[in-house]
């Protein structure tokens, strides 16, 4: 016995004549048509906005992962979705801390395919959270991705990370197995550059669940990295939200924090290997830093200048500062002009 999704089938001419009855419509569903009762859609499919979807791992899924954990079979990645038919796939990742609804309005508002994802145990709606690892939140990423190629079958790929999305992105574009998906565009926003840039995954990093005293008085000196009172209000809002959201289940926080920052622990400069990783692999890429970054960013681009050590495809182009706080760089309108450079660039063959 075959089950079919209704709308995902349709007779064809030769099954019609055979089943000889002429009452049957053909084509009811079609490329850019919500069909659907409305009493049984979501709201936003109804409006044609994003709907937030989910994956659910399976057991030849978590077999994959370092920890083979029984809990993980059947488990949810969230993820929002515009569902758009393009021939553009735009995924994007987060920062520490946040979720899929990070990129929101680039994902309403882009006219190509757009995905935003959450990490495991990172969405809001989660009800169990897991400690993993940050490479098993790669391959869980890997598995998603292809999924999402599957489904809509894109002719370009283009990866956005925010922050320690960025690094993570970039980590996996310069590891062996890659993104596990062909990606003709990156960009990333407010990429760290070294590990003062990373200073709030550096407070989470140290973190004990157990102790909420400790985190106390480490949040209370957050407030010397801060330049500016609007930066402040800020961090401290996003630093609640976060909190929040994870409640006393921070062990998943600390674990990805932990391992997010060791690249730059001991004086580690990651930043140069990622970018000629990055500018190697894919043909269009943007590393774009605020405020807050540009002072490290552009040590680097000096180290460059001297020692060409971003690699001989750097282009100015490719390395820019937007004079916004950290926190704004994902909004809409910036993201979205960025990502469309890079599709423009694609389409030009440059």
């Amino acid at each position: 016995m075959k089950v079919l999704d209704f709308g995902l089938a349709k007779l064809t001419g030769t099954a019609m004549a055979a089943a000889g009855d002429e009452a049957v419509t053909p084509t009811v569903t079609g490329s850019g048509v919500i069909l659907g009762t409305t009493a049984y859609m979501a709201p936003e499919q109804i409006r044609g906005e994003p709907v937030e979807r989910q994956f659910l791992l399976t057991a030849a899924h978590v077999r994959q992962l370092s920890v083979r954990n029984p809990r993980l079979i059947g488990y949810p990645l969230t993820y929002l979705d515009n569902r758009i038919e393009s021939e553009t796939l735009v995924v994007f990742l987060h920062g520490v801390g946040g979720d899929h609804r990070r990129f929101e309005e680039s994902v309403r508002s882009l006219p190509y395919r757009a995905v935003s994802l959450s990490l495991a145990g990172f969405a809001p709606g989660d009800a169990y959270r897991p400690v993993l690892s940050f490479d098993d939140h790669s391959r869980l990423i890997r598995i998603l991705l292809a999924e999402l190629v599957r489904e809509c079958a894109p002719t370009r790929k283009i990866l956005v990370g925010f922050s320690a999305g960025a690094d993570h992105l970039l980590r996996m574009i310069d590891s062996e197995k890659g993104p596990g998906v062909d990606v003709a565009g990156f960009i990333g926003l407010g990429t760290n550059v070294s590990l003062d840039t990373c200073f709030v995954s550096k407070l989470y990093a140290q973190m004990d669940p157990g102790n909420p005293d400790g985190i106390l008085e480490s949040l209370k000196s957050l407030g010397a990295e801060v330049r500016s009172f609007t930066s402040w209000l800020v961090l401290q809002t996003y630093i609640s939200q976060t909190f929040l959201k994870f409640g006393s289940a921070l062990g998943p926080l600390q674990r990805y924090s932990a391992e997010l920052i060791a690249p730059f622990e001991g004086g580690g400069d990651p930043l140069p290997g990622w970018y000629r990783a990055a500018t190697a692999k894919i043909e269009s890429v943007r590393f774009v830093f605020s405020d807050a970054e540009a002072g490290p960013a552009q040590e680097v681009l000096a180290r460059h200048l001297e020692h060409d050590i971003l690699g001989d495809r750097f282009t100015e182009r490719s390395y820019v500062t937007e004079p916004v706080s950290h926190g704004r760089l994902p909004e809409s309108a910036l993201t979205n002009r960025y990502i469309e450079s890079v599709v423009a660039e694609l389409k030009a063959g440059r």
